[in-house]
């Protein structure tokens, strides 16, 4: 484990989701960054006296890069939690990365301009988080690290707060340095110096109808009898049923899930060709209980590592079964499928339709 180094400099933090690793399947490393613009756009404050948002280009106007690997260096690209853009450096394994951002400010604490805040997301102790370092320094003295500071798992997005009123009256050098070989890939946005008020993102869009199983019988999804194409979005669902121990898919899921019904008598089958986007890792459960996914796991898969998933359950038992669609990795993706069932459907009564007591039928 790196060395963390000590600092007094973090004032608060504040935390909006993007992609993250669990804990115990072989970590898998990111030429980029998914799912960044599924944050949404916050307001830009220009007439403080600095906000960088990277909407320009990378290194910005007025500030200067530290290049030794000009291939995988600092460099603008969309996905910006503020904006449309964001700063990012990749990894690479051939020779040791120092690569910085710089810009010049006059520090004066009676004009409200003293306090630093950014946003970051990098990797959090994984294999190859290990083998960089993120700081930030001033005057060449560092006086932040990411590894020590951040409180989020990996790939979420987190804001730091840097008081530099220690520097009141000077003008000094701010430089972003990312420095390691075969390291991770690491994002910078909403680079701000002001009174500590900082950059406020916009409040998350709602969750889908179907992020819980009450919203999916309420909705009516619903996988019918016979062959159906279905597909959606988890981007903005919650973590509701999460497998933590690897329930019967062999792997934790700590994605955002979201949930359809499927009603089977006993022998029928239910069988799902799954697609997600593009790295999105699905992980697809069965369960019988929502209180209980893991006790209640019936059937599952996430076998593949990239964005495919096959799931096929022959039923012992009759009644509603919850067909959960989450990730390994903590995050949302849009998705289709394939499902082919057998089996009548599900019957609600309608003399009485509460959710407890829909449950109990099916218990």
């Amino acid at each position: 484990m790196m060395l963390r180094k000590m600092l007094l400099v973090l004032v608060a933090t504040m935390i909006v989701a993007i992609p993250a690793l669990a804990a115990d399947k072989p970590a898998q490393k990111y030429d980029g960054m998914p799912h960044l613009g599924n944050l949404g756009h916050g307001p830009a404050f220009t007439s403080r006296a600095v906000f960088e948002g990277f909407e320009t280009s990378v290194p910005p106007p007025g500030w200067t890069a530290g290049v030794t690997v000009a291939s995988n260096t600092w460099e603008q690209t969309t996905g910006g939690i503020e904006g449309t853009y964001c700063a990012l450096v990749n990894w690479q394994a051939a020779a040791v990365q120092d690569e910085t951002l710089t810009f010049q400010q006059t520090i004066d604490v009676g004009g409200g301009e003293y306090v630093l805040s950014f946003v970051m997301a990098g990797a959090v102790d994984t294999d190859w988080s290990l083998l960089d370092v993120e700081t930030v320094e001033v005057n060449g003295t560092v006086v932040f690290d990411f590894d020590s500071s951040v409180t989020v798992p990996s790939f979420y997005w987190e804001q730091f707060f840097i008081d530099l009123s220690a520097y009141d009256g000077q003008t000094v050098d701010i430089t972003f340095r990312y420095y390691g070989q075969d390291g991770e890939s690491f994002v910078l946005d909403a680079v701000m110096v002001d009174d500590g008020t900082g950059w406020v993102p916009p409040p998350p869009p709602p969750p889908p109808a179907n992020d819980t199983c009450y919203g999916a019988f309420a909705g009516g999804y619903e996988l019918l009898p016979g062959f159906g194409n279905y597909n959606g979005d988890c981007t903005t669902a919650l973590n509701d049923y999460p497998l933590l121990t690897g329930g019967c898919t062999d792997y934790t899921a700590s994605g955002n899930d979201v949930v359809y019904l499927v009603c089977l008598g006993e022998g029928d089958t239910v069988s799902i060709d799954f697609y997600g986007e593009e790295g999105s890792d699905p992980a697809i459960y069965l369960i019988r209980d929502c209180a209980q996914p893991d006790l209640t796991c019936v059937a599952g898969a996430d076998v593949n590592v990239d964005h495919t998933e096959q799931l096929a359950y022959t039923a012992n038992e009759a009644g509603v079964y919850y067909f959960i669609i989450s990730s390994y990795y903590a995050e949302g993706y849009t998705y289709v499928f394939l499902a082919q069932v057998t089996g009548g459907g599900c019957v609600v009564p309608n003399e009485d339709t509460s959710w407890g007591n829909l449950k109990s039928l099916y218990r």
